[in-house]
């Protein structure tokens, strides 16, 4: 926020205007996650910005949209995978996506579009919300082990490596129970696999199959018993 006496530095002809601008712009970058990139965008390529969305690195990327038609642009809510689709079954699905821009094209280029970034909780501005629970991104290390006593009740996993052992969360009080929900993201390249499950418990006894798809997101539930028993569900 700016008031009429202003806390932001002021660009100033013959004053080093440019690096006042460019220093901004980087004091500002988390507002510009996802926004329209002019340089990239031309024609029917629709350009976005990247940045960090839940502490999960986004590359700046392009869309190819179709022709004379309206395409709904949207991120996906876990792993700020952003697509674009003629169809609205992403764009108003509010849990799983982020809106983010309703474009028009012509025959051969981009006629208008809207920005809705401001409406959506995770990107651009400053949506609130609450929740119980914590969460936390968790890596591997170079020995194929994540650690998920690090990740809140919601751990988010991201797959730059396959897992070979899990270190899960310790046991709670006596008599007591504590419930876990594991995502599971594969990065750009994908093919990871998740192995190293110990005694836990799944549905049917089968662990659960991790999507390897580039950008897929598992959800494996845990429940962690004070007498060690460990229940899963994929």
């Amino acid at each position: 926020m700016s008031d009429s006496t202003t806390n932001i530095p002021q660009v100033v002809a013959s004053a080093g205007a440019a690096e006042t601008v460019n220093a901004l712009m980087d004091a500002a970058s988390p507002a510009m996650l996802f926004a329209r990139n002019a340089v990239t965008s031309t024609g029917l390529t629709w350009g976005y910005l990247g940045g960090r969305y839940l502490s999960l690195p986004i590359a700046n990327g392009t869309l190819t949209l179709g022709a004379s038609t309206t395409s709904y642009i949207v991120a996906d809510a876990l792993t700020g995978v952003v697509t674009a689709s003629t169809g609205t079954t992403n764009w108003d699905d509010t849990t799983g996506y982020l809106r983010l821009y309703k474009v028009v094209t012509g025959s051969a280029t981009v006629t208008s579009y809207e920005d809705h970034r401001a409406a959506s909780g995770g990107s651009g501005g400053g949506g609130g919300g609450g929740g119980n629970g914590e969460w936390a991104v968790v890596t591997i290390d170079s020995g194929g082990e994540i650690d998920l006593t690090a990740g809140g009740n919601s751990p988010r996993v991201q797959l730059s490596d396959d897992v070979t052992n899990i270190v899960f969360p310790a046991l709670p009080a006596s008599g007591e129970f504590a419930e876990y929900l594991v995502l599971f993201v594969q990065d750009g390249t994908g093919g990871w696999t998740v192995t190293g499950w110990g005694s836990v418990t799944f549905e049917g006894g089968v662990s659960p199959t991790i999507d390897t798809t580039p950008g897929s997101v598992t959800a494996v539930g845990l429940v962690v018993y004070s007498d060690g028993l460990i229940l899963g569900k994929a």
